[in-house]
């Protein structure tokens, strides 16, 4: 989630370091999706938008890095762990050269033409 002001890039790699004292620089945008509208307990409602990008490792290594994680591991392709549709989705873009993938942006270019 980005510190008020932070643009969406600069989210990313502050949040890999955190989490994995990796250092990385994002390449390009792969999945734009509003995620489901959550409610907290004191009623409030918030809906996040959900930014994925593909970046490049340019330094660091890879370790729990804080209290997020309980394990943080590079694996390849044909040995991933076994992961939610959400993040295989993501890996599939990044691992393609599809373009930047867009939740509804099929219903809303039908509905357009009608």
């Amino acid at each position: 989630i980005p510190e008020p002001g932070e643009q969406p890039a600069a989210t990313a790699v502050r949040e890999v370091y955190e989490e994995t004292a990796v250092r990385v620089v994002p390449e390009r945008v792969l999945v734009v999706e509003a995620l489901d509208p959550v409610t907290y307990p004191n009623g409030d409602v918030c809906q996040f938008m959900d930014i994925c990008f593909r970046c490049r490792v340019v330094g660091g290594e890879a370790k729990v890095n804080d209290d997020e994680s309980l394990e943080v591991g590079w694996f390849s392709l044909d040995a991933l762990p076994a992961m939610e549709e959400f993040a295989m989705t993501r890996i599939k873009q990044a691992t393609g050269d599809e373009p930047t993938w867009f939740r509804g942006i099929d219903d809303a270019a039908e509905s357009a033409r009608r």
